[in-house]
């Protein structure tokens, strides 16, 4: 999963915020697709550290309390660790990326400390020692706000990534760009917004809601972003509606939105259930949902409780991503009326039976199983149950009782 994690971040890290940005100021091609066609596995080599290594640097600043920001009433110390490009210089102009950490993390998670740097500031190293990416520097701060804890509680975290941008654009980015040779001129936000070509936000889970709320807030400031792992709202004409407020086009800004196979949405198949029964609720009810826009559908017969957390999951998700789960708990639609010469109830072994008897004679049947699945206990059965009952007796069947054998 480490693996996964690196490639995924590197790769967006380097095609995005650097292929992207990698101009000077003279030669910038804004929104520059460098992007190659598939992803290539990190050499060993890259999570060990490198003679050309980039600096991991402390950067304390004073800020507000989030919540209260606009009263300043709570000033608070805060700190952002900045990631130095081998051979940095003031001579220089970089690029800046902002990276922000997701739940349960802080400023250290992402790239470390310079006593403590992690395997993601390794391979960056490599990849600016090789060529394949360009020298820039690397912000990683936190939307912790008065704890250390607070990106653990969930509910709090989800608001704290919609107050960020305060912080953010008046307090960090002047702190980062006042300190480090960037390409703004000043750190005012007429500075910065004159400047946003070569500068972007990216995150993974809660900082990729962060990222999409600094889209949302900072669009004017910004020109990349590499959301990963998290969105803010499934609603394109809401997202459309940001660009057009900043009165943007399409092409004046540049999203690379990503996951991974190992993402917990993709988790699903790792749930401690029986594959037939959750394999239907995977089959039926994302459907059920979406026909009906409700989540006040009915659950699976013979698998309630996967059901459940499935819409739970669906919910949480919803909240996630920025909307109202309350706005779907609306009733689903009932289904229509059914005539039937013959009618089954219970769709078992036994009446399955029946009913394929019943249409081969002609009938009209309509066959009634509460379960996801026909054939009842059978349908999950596969080796015998009995050995040596009365009715295979009397079919000539026979087992060797002290030595049982697969059958099938």
């Amino acid at each position: 999963m480490k693996r996964l994690m690196i490639t995924m971040l590197i790769f967006a890290l380097c095609m995005t915020a650097c292929s992207a940005m990698a101009q000077g100021a003279e030669d910038f091609v804004p929104n520059t697709r460098n992007i190659p066609a598939a992803l290539e596995e990190i050499p060993e080599a890259y999570l060990q550290p490198t003679e050309q290594a980039g600096t991991m640097v402390r950067l304390d600043y004073t800020t507000w309390e989030s919540f209260t920001y606009e009263e300043k009433t709570h000033q608070l110390n805060k700190t952002a660790w900045v990631y130095l490009p081998y051979g940095y210089s003031d001579e220089n102009t970089y690029n800046v990326f902002y990276f922000m950490h997701g739940g349960w993390s802080n400023e250290t998670t992402q790239l470390g400390t310079d006593e403590r740097p992690s395997y993601l500031k390794h391979v960056i190293d490599h990849a600016i020692a090789d060529g394949k990416m360009q020298p820039m520097i690397i912000v990683c701060p936190t939307y912790n706000n008065t704890s250390p804890e607070d990106s653990g509680d969930y509910g709090l975290a989800i608001q704290l990534t919609d107050q960020y941008h305060n912080e953010l654009l008046y307090d960090l980015m002047p702190a980062v760009e006042g300190k480090y040779s960037t390409y703004a001129e000043d750190t005012t936000p007429e500075g910065l917004e004159a400047s946003r070509d070569h500068r972007g936000f990216g995150g993974f889970s809660m900082g990729s809601v962060t990222t999409w709320r600094t889209f949302e807030h900072c669009l004017p400031y910004f020109r990349y972003f590499m959301p990963s792992s998290g969105n803010l709202t499934t609603d394109a004409r809401y997202m459309d509606a940001i660009v057009d407020y900043y009165g943007y086009d399409w092409n004046d800004y540049f999203i690379f939105a990503c996951s991974g196979t190992s993402d917990f949405v993709y988790l699903i198949d790792m749930l401690d259930e029986t594959p037939q029964i959750f394999s239907t609720v995977l089959d039926r009810l994302p459907q059920r949902i979406l026909e009906n826009q409700s989540l006040m559908v009915d659950a699976v017969a013979g698998a309630t409780v996967s059901s459940n957390g499935f819409i739970a999951a669906v919910r949480d998700a919803i909240e996630q991503s920025g909307g109202n789960p309350a706005a779907f708990d609306r009733p689903a639609a009932k289904s229509d009326a059914h005539e039937a010469d013959v009618v089954v109830v219970g769709g078992g072994t036994s009446g399955s039976a029946a009913a394929a008897r019943a249409a081969e004679q002609g009938a009209k049947v309509v066959l009634i199983e509460k379960s996801a699945r026909l054939g009842g206990a059978g349908a999950l059965s596969s080796e015998p149950m009995t050995f040596g009952a009365q009715i295979q007796l009397d079919a000539g069947i026979e087992f060797d009782t002290a030595r049982p054998s697969r059958i099938g």
